[in-house]
């Protein structure tokens, strides 16, 4: 058994001109949201990529570095997991460095290279991280130094793990400069250690530096207080035969002349 339903004329036109009335409200709204994208503001979506980091870069270029970390942050956003976010993701950092923010700039780099670690660009990454840890360490050898730590081994990586890449030989006279300052400290304590008379805890100090900071300038002075303060603690033999290793390498030292 079938049930037919019959509309009356009135019942089909009032049917008609609620659809038709649908359509309209439908159709202006999708002109309202136009209007409003093109009059009150910007979707990147509606730009294409190229264009929409070009933008935040040349905001950078101006040294307009709120307004280009804001025009990056938004990229990073809309495209993240592809390549244009990675790229905005390292411009955030470039952007920090630029602003001489060396500490966020450093931890910047960092999640970058935890986040991306067989990107093309890690080694920029590393070289630029470790400039900036070398940058944010204290200038006196006397004070903290975990940054100078960090920095070393940033920049170690560039140079040791990314020499196909030209930031290895970038890497390399700032990764020389971090090994210095490192040496200074080393010295710095020995000698302190020494001029109170704790030989046995100046020892390390000046040893260190023969073994792991040679030819930075500062071995023939940590050879001749290693002498002396092995011979202070009666540890004459092992005295001689480092004096012998002095002498083989630097035969006209100075130093060498006033052990004798």
């Amino acid at each position: 058994m079938s049930i037919l339903i019959s509309l009356s004329p009135l019942g089909i036109i009032m049917k008609n001109l609620s659809i038709n009335i649908s359509i309209i409200i439908a159709l202006f709204s999708l002109s309202l949201l136009s209007s409003c994208a093109t009059k009150e503001g910007f979707s990147l979506a509606q730009l294409n990529q190229e264009k929409d980091i070009t933008e935040c870069q040349l905001l950078l270029k101006k040294k307009k570095y709120k307004k280009a970390l804001t025009c990056f942050e938004a990229v990073k956003s809309q495209h993240y997991g592809e390549a244009m976010g990675t790229r905005a993701d390292l411009a955030i950092a470039d952007t920090y460095f630029r602003k001489k923010e060396f500490e966020v700039a450093a931890e910047a780099y960092r999640l970058f290279i935890e986040a991306h670690p067989y990107h093309a660009k890690v080694a920029y990454a590393y070289y630029k991280a470790g400039i900036s840890y070398l940058k944010q360490a204290p200038k006196g050898v006397d004070r903290d130094q975990s940054d100078l730590d960090s920095a070393i081994k940033l920049l170690e990586t560039a140079v040791k793990y990314y020499g196909h890449t030209p930031y290895a030989k970038m890497a390399k006279p700032y990764y020389e400069e971090a090994r210095l300052k490192q040496a200074k400290k080393h010295f710095y304590v020995g000698r302190f250690y020494y001029k109170n008379k704790e030989f046995l805890a100046a020892i390390p100090r000046f040893q260190t530096i023969i073994t792991e900071y040679a030819k930075l300038g500062l071995d023939e002075q940590a050879f001749y207080y290693l002498i002396k303060a092995l011979t202070n603690t009666e540890q004459k033999d092992l005295a001689r035969k480092i004096r012998g290793v002095f002498e083989e390498h630097y035969p006209h030292s100075s130093y060498l002349k006033r052990l004798k």
